[in-house]
């Protein structure tokens, strides 16, 4: 989801907060949880994981030339993004009081995204920190 559609949700869950509870509806009770999830982990949470796989995989470029680019792995690419927006949506229904079967499936996606995401930084993060080209080559 690109940051104008993730943005658009928020204001959205946000101004629907507000008409049904008045103008303190989106700081107060299940709205500010929903509102919360979505802002930290969807919107400031995944635009970071996105910036550090991009930078990490162009920071093992610059320090070794002769090392080729990560492969792309579009059908995970696919699945994690699928995933991790599956995940914030599911979380932050699970902070409403219709929604509390939601709490175990949702932490289980979550944990399972993170771990995901978590092991693709490792090793990009291990390739970048790799030994450095020598100097003048």
């Amino acid at each position: 989801m690109r940051t104008e559609g993730r943005t658009a949700t928020v204001v959205a869950i946000a101004l629907a907060a507000t008409m049904r509870a008045g103008v303190n509806g989106p700081f107060t009770g299940t709205w500010r949880q929903v509102l919360a999830v979505l802002l930290v982990a969807g919107w400031i949470g995944l635009t970071v994981t996105g910036a550090l796989l991009h930078l990490l995989a162009i920071l093992a470029r610059i320090r070794r030339f002769t090392l080729a680019m990560p492969r792309p792995q579009p059908t995970f690419d696919r699945l994690i993004t699928t995933g991790a927006a599956s995940a914030v949506i599911l979380l932050a229904l699970s902070k409403t009081a219709a929604m509390t079967l939601l709490r175990l499936p949702s932490s289980v996606l979550t944990l399972t995204v993170v771990a995901l995401l978590s092991m693709r930084l490792i090793g990009l993060a291990a390739r970048a920190l790799g030994p450095q080209r020598a100097a003048g080559s």
